[in-house]
């Protein structure tokens, strides 16, 4: 399968580089977790990470997502990045069809997850916002 790198646009102030001021502005202030150290990465049905801060891409996914790179010489990398930000491997087609029969039925699971993250914290209402424009034009049936 080819490498689409996960990362595609300019890294969102919540990403870490910045601080999390705007979610304190305008939200509740985040959720703080005990941390664990964890030497097996648990992975849901779809073969992403379970636990830590989610996001709508994996509690709703169209892909499986990997941080890292198996610089696999017979995948296709057209991005010289990609053996340091990973791969994201689309869902097949028939998992999609079942998971959401219509692309609304997609754009409406992805917004009840960005509403239930920014009331609890974890994403600001542009980010939340531009992940659902994102949902909305998304090959996702």
């Amino acid at each position: 399968m080819p490498c689409i790198p996960s990362v595609t646009g300019p890294v969102p102030e919540t990403a870490g580089s910045k601080p999390f001021v705007p979610t304190a502005l305008e939200g509740p202030w985040p959720v703080t977790r005990d941390y664990v150290v964890q030497e097996t990465v648990v992975r849901d049905q779809f073969g992403n990470a379970v636990g830590g801060v989610r996001s709508s891409y994996v509690d709703v996914p169209y892909a499986s997502y990997s941080a890292l790179s198996v610089n696999d010489p017979a995948a296709n990398q057209p991005e010289a990045n990609c053996s340091l930000i990973g791969y994201q491997f689309r869902l097949p087609e028939a998992t999609l069809r079942r998971l959401y029969p219509t692309h609304a039925a997609y754009v409406y699971k992805v917004a009840e997850d960005l509403a239930r993250l920014w009331a609890q914290g974890w994403v600001t209402r542009d980010d939340a916002g531009g992940q659902l424009l994102e949902a909305v034009g998304a090959d996702v049936p």
